[in-house]
């Protein structure tokens, strides 16, 4: 099957066909999705179960068109859309998204060889199986909003000069926003919610954004975790510098090497103590939060890789 000169389907026979001196024959691929094709026919030589073919569809999802073959639609693929293509319900392709963004590498190895379910793997990050520490599932997690502790922000300043304006896309209730004006920085301050944050812009979708506020060189926030690795890859693309609160973990899956080893990611800040944040709307005991966190500094003039170094959050707003 030949689409635009190239082989979708039947290249092995070519080869052979090539090797016998036999002149091949080819069909031309007249639809209207080569990429879909494509995929449609080698999913249906290996038999996937659907739990495989559910992280197929979330990895179709998430990618972005300069990952994608010359075969791909402009643009990018729905969830929806990646569902139907590979022939599996909508939920189990956002359990597969959950496991590539929250799971251990070892997690997404166990669902990708069929050892393991989306669901199980799901639950098993719920419960905190995969980390040691346990987690409220995302239908309790609302818009996921954490504030973030002064002390944090002031360890950061403490190592990070921030020259020109600075757009917090995610203020939520201002506590970045604060610290930053404070030390004498002028900070653009939206979200997409309306959390009564004075002088905030609220309804602004930032995934949804092709170009920063004038005058702004670095974004810097607390993102939303379950939609961290999507703030990162926007915000790299309005900004030449990126600063993000983000979880040690986020180091380690290989659905992010794009964003980790693009060789842009210029310094890391661990925590040597845990930093407390809390859910928004949590009523119940404030303990420190089992998540060791970090400041992950992105810039687009760097090349190589990154610095590790380590913060001390204050004391009264961390636990050692």
């Amino acid at each position: 099957m030949l689409y635009e000169g190239k082989i979708l389907d039947g290249r092995n026979r070519y080869l052979a066909s090539k090797a016998a001196e036999v002149a091949p024959r080819f069909e031309t691929y007249t639809g209207s999705d080569p990429l879909g094709f494509v995929i449609s026919k080698n999913l249906h030589r290996r038999h996937l179960t659907e739990s495989q073919r559910a992280m197929v569809a979330a990895n179709l999802a998430t990618m972005r068109q300069g990952a994608r073959t010359d075969l791909s639609p402009i643009g990018e693929m729905s969830q929806s859309q990646a569902a139907e293509l590979l022939n599996v319900g909508k939920r189990s392709v956002e359990r597969a998204k959950i496991v590539l963004s929250e799971g251990s590498p070892e997690l997404i190895q166990a669902v990708q060889a069929g050892e393991l379910s989306v669901s199980g793997a799901e639950e098993r990050i719920r419960r905190g199986l995969t980390t040691g520490v346990a987690m409220c599932p995302y239908s309790e997690r609302g818009h996921d909003l954490y504030e973030t502790p002064a002390g944090a922000v002031h360890a950061l300043l403490a190592e990070e000069s921030l020259q020109g304006g600075v757009w917090e896309p995610a203020s939520g209730r201002g506590a970045i926003v604060r610290v930053l004006r404070g030390a004498g920085h002028r900070v653009i301050a939206t979200d997409l919610i309306d959390y009564g944050f004075p002088d905030a812009t609220a309804g602004v979708d930032f995934l949804q954004q092709c170009s920063a506020p004038e005058g702004v060189t670095t974004i810097l926030t607390n993102p939303p975790f379950k939609h961290a690795p999507e703030f990162v890859r926007r915000a790299l693309s309005l900004a030449p510098r990126v600063i993000m609160l983000l979880r040690l973990l986020f180091l380690e899956t290989q659905n992010r090497r794009d964003i980790l080893e693009g060789g842009r990611l210029a310094r890391v800040y661990v925590f040597r103590n845990r930093v407390q944040t809390h859910r928004d709307d949590w009523e119940g005991e404030k303990q420190s939060t089992p998540l060791a966190l970090a400041w992950y500094v992105w810039e687009w003039q760097h090349c190589g890789s990154p610095e590790l170094r380590w913060l001390s959050c204050d004391q009264a707003e961390a636990t050692a």
